[in-house]
Formats: structure tokens, sequence, C-alpha cells
């Protein structure tokens, strides 16, 4: 799911991301779905760096299956921002969170 980045042309606030995202999520898993998102903002939109950390923190709540990330946190070429891969590691230790059991093996060898 990538509600914020069709944002500009549907909605334009963090609080309207963030119900856009907790709507597809909710569906998702309504209809059986692995459902991830990519909590993000297009550059345009009204959304600041904190307020889509607060989105996302408020998201990780709902446990999507997955969160999307890039480096550094901004896509240049697409010109969105969305979470890095440093906000994982942050999201799993505010939430008591941890990586699945078949993904802890890869990622201590890494």
């Amino acid at each position: 799911d990538v509600s914020g980045f069709i944002g500009p042309e549907v909605f334009g606030s963090a609080e309207q991301l963030q119900r856009a995202c907790l709507e597809d999520l909710c569906m998702g898993k309504l209809h059986g779905l692995t459902m991830g998102l990519d909590v993000c903002a297009t550059m345009h939109m009204a959304v600041t760096l904190h307020e889509l950390d607060t989105v996302t923190d408020a998201l990780v709540r709902a446990r999507p299956a997955f969160l999307m990330a890039v480096a550094g946190k901004a896509d240049p070429m697409l010109s969105y921002i969305t979470t890095s891969f440093r906000d994982h590691a942050r999201l799993r230790l505010r939430h008591e969170l941890r990586v699945s059991d078949a993904m802890a093996p890869f990622f201590e060898r890494v």
C-alpha cells in the first residue's frame, strides 16, 4: 500500500495519510491479504518528517506485515519521503517487536 504516494491528488495532511493507510490495511486484513505499508508522502504534500514519523509510529500499532524503506528516508527520483532502514530498528525497539523467525538468521549473518 502506498497511500501517501497518491496523496496530493486525494489528501494533504498527516491525519488524512494515517487514515488512508489504516483503511487500506484494515481492508487488506479483512480480505485475508498480507498487507504491508509504504508510509510515505510526496514532497509537495504538507507533511513534515516529524509528522511522518508520528504517523508511522501510530500505524505500527496496527501491525502491518512489513514496511517499505529507502536509504536516507527520501527518494529524490520519485520526490517522496518514507521510512528509512534506521527507522525500522527504532520502531522494533519502541514497540517491542522483532524480526520473524525466518529472517532472524539472515540478520545475524549480516
